[in-house]
């Protein structure tokens, strides 16, 4: 079947097996200067210090939505005032996490 039965425009380039194959390959593991090899997964790279602050983020997080279900619809107890201050403090937390790089000082 060609190009023009299946109503692919001509301009357009095709991919043969051979590039598909190496778009798709699998990527190889980031070498870390020697010491060990680590995949490209974003699991490998987040430091033990940054899991803490992002679980404690997710706590935070639950707190606030905790807190969140107390506050009546008027906003006119401490529950109402608290709650957005956890939730927001809870998500800048996640994103402290992730940023989050320690000093490799010794």
């Amino acid at each position: 079947m060609s190009r023009r039965e299946k109503n692919i425009p001509e301009s357009l380039p095709t991919m043969s097996k051979k590039s598909l194959k190496k778009r798709f390959a699998p990527k190889k593991p980031i070498d870390m200067g020697g010491k060990a090899s680590v995949s490209p997964f974003f699991i490998h790279i987040i430091r033990n210090i940054s899991w803490k602050i992002i679980f404690a983020a997710i706590t935070t997080i639950g707190i606030g939505y905790i807190l969140l279900s107390q506050s009546d619809p008027g906003g006119m107890n401490i529950y109402s005032t608290l709650a957005p201050i956890f939730l927001i403090g809870g998500h800048i937390l996640v994103v402290l996490g992730l940023v989050y790089t320690p000093n490799k000082s010794k």
